[in-house]
């Protein structure tokens, strides 16, 4: 199948999608629109919860200098 969408019957649109999308290209900006718009929601979503942590439920980060007793890896002793 030809045309402005034939490139997606190589990825697995089926013939009958393919003509769809040739007769309506607009379904096409449709789906992107709608994609780009709920990862831009779950990126807000997900920025809302992060920002509104309490301090303590943040995870600490721990210095990587700080050694541990005994010096050698448990493999070693």
């Amino acid at each position: 199948m030809s045309g402005q969408f034939g490139f997606m019957s190589k990825i697995g649109a089926t013939d009958a999608a393919v003509a769809t999308l040739n007769d309506q290209p607009y379904l096409f900006t449709i789906l992107v629109v709608v994609l780009v718009a709920v990862i831009l929601q779950i990126v807000l979503i997900w920025y809302v919860h992060y920002a509104t942590m309490k301090p303590e439920q943040k995870k600490k980060k721990e210095p990587k200098d700080k050694k541990k007793a005994g010096g050698k890896p448990p493999a070693a002793r």
